[in-house]
């Protein structure tokens, strides 16, 4: 059966019309006796949406630099910040559950002077399973003030970095960080007391990504 503009042509043995609606013409043709020609009938289709087509909701890649960004599982869209900027509260930063701990070994004690600039190191061990991945050359450290970002990480070089984590050891990474304050225009850090905070951003070889967050450790800055 074909409808073309409102008009439905139906054909029988020994009948040929083209109509709007008949009965009578002869068994088939009203479409009531036996073998009439069966209609189907069309249902309406649900667009997929964006977030529930495979591979178009991941989040951008991240070499250990941080971003504020998402997870997906799923189709459903999990936020997950692995950035801060200047003045937001330390806090906002999340680890990927049964990711990645990190530990961190700093100076107690930093002076102000010409070089800014401080060093540490990261091990990365995992909570859970072996971590295969890329991740970036360096941690992202953050120094805190009362729960709010006062300095953020230093620039680095984006080349990602092979790592590999197993249950019998972690990895170790440099971790510099810097006593110039984030805020426009300001120059170092007031002396005082500080905490030490970092962030490593783990892509999975499957595509997934895992971030370990590490901190507060004290920081005298004199």
């Amino acid at each position: 059966m074909v409808l073309t503009s409102g008009v439905r042509r139906v054909a029988t043995a020994g009948c040929a019309v083209m109509l709007l609606s008949l009965a009578g013409c002869a068994d088939g043709v009203s479409g009531q006796g036996p073998g009439s020609p069966t209609e189907s009938s069309t249902s309406a289709v649900r667009p997929t949406p964006a977030d529930e087509i495979s591979g178009d909701n991941q989040a951008p890649d991240a070499f250990g630099t941080g971003f504020s960004g998402a997870q997906t599982s799923g189709g459903n869209v999990m936020a997950q910040v692995t950035a801060l900027q200047c003045g937001e509260r330390i806090d906002r930063l999340s680890g990927s559950p049964n990711g990645l701990i990190l530990t961190g070994e700093f100076p107690p004690t930093v002076h102000r002077g010409a070089d800014p600039m401080f060093d540490g190191t990261i091990t990365i061990s995992s909570s859970g399973a072996a971590v295969v991945g890329v991740t970036g050359p360096e941690a992202d450290v953050y120094l805190v003030k009362a729960g709010v970002v006062v300095a953020t990480p230093v620039a680095k070089d984006m080349i990602g970095q092979p790592i590999a984590i197993t249950a019998d050891g972690g990895a170790t990474m440099p971790a510099s960080g810097t006593l110039q304050s984030c805020a426009a225009g300001a120059a170092e850090l007031p002396p005082g007391g500080y905490d030490i905070h970092a962030v490593v951003v783990v892509n999975q070889e499957d595509g997934t990504q895992l971030v370990g967050t590490g901190g507060p450790w004290p920081l005298m800055v004199n």
